[in-house]
């Protein structure tokens, strides 16, 4: 997927002596917008891994002004191409026990209101439904939450409640990656996160309860 670039240089200078072009992609990095700016964290304020490898807030409106200028500009070098077959979105996102990194501020004012939305406004109910012999939950609004989210051995069903939520976060990042590069190039394929899921145990303790949202994506990837 590292193609991008130098093939771009490249295939103008074999078109240019009648030669043919390579087809090629071409890396797009959503994960690198900011330079972990954006990225989510963790109680601590540690993010998920470094470099492209961390996974972004995809509620913050700040990522998606500047994903979305990205995406323009680099998109611009491609209209009409077509020895261009498409663009990779990202590469290798650690998408591993993504409850523990709901800390950023974006990410926790959506699981607020994700929360508020699941129980209808009803703190009560949440107490009721996450509390069990062992644990006891007893917050007096929805906004207690944000700033004391349980995913420090959490019961049962407040883990359940993230997973949900963390469903919801892998389908925004997906459904903006799409949907902000079919606003600018509607001729080329779009392909996910060239996923590194190692053993097929792994593979589902990772991305096992939301890998049914990749298939926006024209082309699916693992390497």
């Amino acid at each position: 997927s590292w193609s991008g670039p130098a093939f771009y240089e490249l295939n103008n200078r074999l078109i240019q002596k009648g030669e043919k072009p390579f087809p090629s992609f071409h890396f797009i990095g959503f994960t690198t917008v900011g330079d972990q700016e954006f990225t989510v964290r963790n109680r601590e304020g540690m993010v998920n891994d470094f470099g492209e490898h961390a996974m972004v807030d995809p509620f913050n409106p700040k990522w998606r002004e500047q994903a979305e200028k990205k995406v323009k500009e680099l998109t611009s070098l491609y209209h009409g191409v077509p020895w261009l077959v498409g663009y990779f979105v990202d590469n290798e996102i650690n998408m591993r026990n993504l409850t523990r990194y709901l800390h950023s501020t974006y990410c926790r004012q959506e699981l607020v209101q994700f929360l508020q939305s699941q129980y209808k406004n009803n703190i009560k109910q949440l107490n009721k439904k996450w509390s069990n012999d062992d644990q006891k939950y007893q917050y007096q609004d929805f906004s207690e939450i944000g700033d004391n989210i349980p995913d420090q051995n959490p019961s049962p069903n407040a883990e359940d409640d993230l997973k949900l939520f963390v469903r919801h976060l892998m389908e925004t990042y997906i459904n903006f990656t799409v949907n902000i590069i079919q606003k600018y190039d509607k001729d080329h394929l779009i392909i996910s996160n060239r996923f590194a899921l190692g053993t097929k145990i792994r593979a589902l303790g990772e991305i096992g309860g939301f890998v049914d949202l990749f298939d926006k994506y024209d082309i699916i990837c693992t390497n």
